[in-house]
């Protein structure tokens, strides 16, 4: 990264660091000229000549382009200078500026280069203004890129964006896995504030001075950090209601699916994290059939955890919803932590499902539901993920020896059996 910052890149001002690598606006000219005319007027009607663009200097564009051998990693230039960024991404009306032509003008011209591999989900040439397929040359991903092999990494949830790529760049999309999901939990203010509520109620029945002051606590913490807002909580509200809102808002927040980081191309994920991606998927039913059940589902059952005289739900339930259900030993000792309502149980039945797949506990025999749900998962779920690493680079590689790179399923991982 400070490799990528000592040069030019995106940023404001940034041509007045040394580039590496250059190209002079007599050769940008040249090509430049070689563009349909429409193009050209475009360009210089909304941009203005070349020598107005931010990132010439003396003379020539600063490109932010590393050379490795015969490999250029570069950072794709901006949509424009002097916009707003989020809302002119995928505008299908701005033509991009002179700089942007540059870049590809330089790998096309000067470097040569046999194919492109745009990183990352996703770029902005795929948005380019032009038709939506079948583009013509005066279409602007058409006029920028040209005909080159084009090899697209990109995140398999998201086969909508990755089909514009493929229509309007010509692009070889290589699928690759999201993030490892795994649950939110509490952390910072959030931990800070649930723990001050399980004390209030410790306290409501031993010591009520204590109980009084921990409400105080907990509403100014509430209010200084925002959480008040967050779980729609009002100045007004009484304790005793906005106790019972914050609770629940902090039971959702721990509860929710969130990305662990990034996915590294190449490598499938381990450890702690494959298991909590294994876990993630496996929460929610695939089909009618034993193994295509909820993990989570089938601990609840196979426990015959009862609430309001019906097996629980832990995919469906009210999180703050008072638990006066039955309380199996196994749940007790995975946490010393307060059990008091239902989101307390939802808890300690991810914790199961965790020590379940990771292997630190053996699933009991008479668990019928959860060994039919965990044979789904050692004989098919975890062999795929583990093998999409592989895969990943044995496609690109295959795409850049100009060899078919076959198709696979795309779409959300939580719904790949669906």
């Amino acid at each position: 990264m400070e490799f990528i910052l000592a040069g030019p890149t995106n940023a404001d001002g940034s041509a007045r660091r040394k580039s590496r690598f250059s190209l002079s606006i007599e050769d940008y000219e040249r090509a430049f000229e070689k563009l349909p005319e429409a193009v050209r007027e475009a360009v210089r009607e909304r941009w203005g000549s070349t020598s107005r663009d931010p990132m010439v200097r003396d003379g020539s564009f600063q490109l932010p382009i590393l050379l490795f051998g015969n490999l250029v990693v570069g950072v794709q230039p901006a949509r424009g200078y002097n916009i707003d960024p989020k809302e002119t991404y995928h505008d299908p009306d701005l033509v991009p500026p002179h700089n942007y032509f540059a870049f590809y003008f330089w790998l096309r011209d000067q470097f040569g280069f046999h194919a492109v591999i745009h990183a990352g989900k996703h770029g902005n040439l795929e948005w380019l203004p032009g038709k939506a397929l079948a583009l013509s040359e005066a279409c602007y991903p058409e006029a920028v890129l040209g005909p080159v092999p084009h090899l697209y990494p990109f995140i398999v949830n998201d086969p909508g964006e990755g089909c514009q790529a493929k229509r309007r760049t010509s692009a070889v999309i290589i699928d690759h896995l999201t993030p490892p999901l795994t649950r939110a939990e509490s952390h910072g203010a959030g931990e800070e504030l649930e723990a001050l509520v399980d004390e209030f109620y410790t306290a409501q029945g031993v010591d009520p001075r204590r109980s009084t002051k921990l409400l105080e606590e907990i509403r100014f913490l509430a209010s200084r950090t925002g959480l008040d807002k967050d779980a729609g909580v009002a100045l007004d509200d009484d304790n005793e209601s906005a106790l019972q809102q914050l609770d629940a808002h902090l039971c959702d927040l721990k509860e929710l699916q969130i990305r662990d980081g990034l996915h590294i191309l190449g490598q499938s994920p381990d450890g702690e994290h494959l298991t909590d991606l294994l876990v993630a998927i496996a929460r929610v039913s695939r089909g009618d059939g034993d193994r295509d059940q909820s993990l989570q589902r089938a601990i609840s059952s196979d426990l015959n955890l009862i609430l309001a005289n019906e097996i629980f739900d832990p995919l469906d339930c009210d999180f703050s919803a008072p638990w006066d259900g039955n309380r199996p030993k196994r749940l007790q000792d995975l946490s010393d932590a307060t059990w008091r309502h239902a989101g307390d149980t939802v808890e300690r039945i991810e914790l199961l499902a965790i020590n379940l797949v990771s292997g630190d506990m053996k699933c009991p025999d008479e668990w019928q539901q959860v060994k039919a749900v965990l044979g789904w998962i050692e004989e098919d779920l975890r062999p795929t993920i583990l093998s999409c690493g592989e895969q990943e680079l044995t496609s690109l590689l295959k795409g850049l020896s100009g060899h078919f790179v076959p198709p696979g399923p795309s779409g959300a991982p939580l719904s790949w059996s669906s």
